[in-house]
């Protein structure tokens, strides 16, 4: 099921924040340039825009705050702390779609190679640990099912803190799921300072969501 795009790129129900973004061409958002952003937890934003020519939704993290901000690079992108959830009645019920960069397996524990970043104020996440998992791993899949996809994925991908690939969406098909939907992106994360040691991490848990956009999927 191909979803189409509503108003241009996102209904911001919420009040979101504009910015100035500067897209790469490839992406297919190259004319625009400011996104919504949705309220800050934890001194970062996440704003989402669906690319329909791409059949992504692009993804960004930055940091809200004014000075700058520690950041675990596990954490953000990482399949099991995102999703992809539409609306039902007065309920968000989770969409099926594949996070990128990622392997979209669970780990089970987090890698040793992990980092805990400094984030500079209002710049956005692009060097997480998938990403660069993703990269390195890459050259070895070419005899993967997927692995076309996944390598146009990088340079389509490559301003965003991760994107949700909507090829293959598993939409939910009950008679409360209309194919205009509103939706929206949550992500999971823990608290990050540079004293913590391995895994780099403490609570309390946070939960960040975009602003809420409509999409119409067949």
């Amino acid at each position: 099921m191909k979803p189409k795009l509503l108003l241009c790129l996102a209904l911001v129900l919420g009040g979101g924040k504009f910015v100035d973004f500067a897209t790469a061409q490839s992406s297919g958002l190259a004319n625009e340039k400011r996104l919504p952003w949705g309220e800050a937890v934890g001194g970062f934003q996440m704003a989402a825009a669906f690319d329909e020519s791409n059949a992504v939704i692009h993804c960004l993290i930055r940091n809200a705050l004014t000075n700058a901000n520690i950041y675990n690079d596990f954490e953000f992108g990482y399949v099991e702390n995102v999703s992809l959830q539409v609306r039902q009645g007065t309920n968000w019920t989770i969409v099926g779609a594949e996070v990128f960069p990622g392997d979209q397996a669970a780990r089970g524990t987090i890698p040793t190679d992990t980092r805990a970043g400094r984030l500079p104020a209002g710049e956005i996440i692009t060097d997480t640990w998938e990403r660069r998992d993703t990269m390195m791993r890459l050259p070895y899949r070419k005899q993967s099912w997927n692995y076309d996809r996944e390598s146009s994925l990088v340079n389509i991908t490559e301003n965003d803190t991760f994107a949700l690939d909507l090829i293959n969406a598993r939409w939910p098909t009950n008679s409360e799921s209309p194919k205009t939907c509103e939706v929206r992106v949550e992500q999971k994360f823990y608290s990050t300072s540079l004293q913590d040691k391995y895994p780099y991490l403490h609570d309390p848990r946070l939960t960040l969501y975009s602003p809420i956009f409509t999409l119409e999927h067949q």
